[in-house]
């Protein structure tokens, strides 16, 4: 039970950004690989800020979680 107000995160499994790109390329048969880049070398892949803003998404995940580390998130694992 919890309070109308809990942040709750339910999820079946968390992976790491290296197991979900095999994971995604096994499934397509699209062969692709991993690798941490930073967020200048994304914003180079597009002109209108598109991958800039899209390296900062990934920075955040990969620094703080999908969560962003906030304590008052419940995690509920099925």
């Amino acid at each position: 039970h919890s309070d109308h107000w809990t942040n709750l995160l339910a999820f079946g499994d968390r992976m790491l950004w290296a197991d979900y790109v095999a994971l995604w390329s096994k499934t397509t048969g699209v062969p692709a690989t991993f690798e941490k880049t930073t967020v200048a070398e994304h914003a180079k892949l597009s002109r209108n800020g598109y991958g800039e803003q899209v390296g900062e998404m990934y920075a955040y995940f990969q620094d703080f979680g999908y969560d962003g580390s906030d304590p008052s998130v419940v995690h509920v694992q099925h």
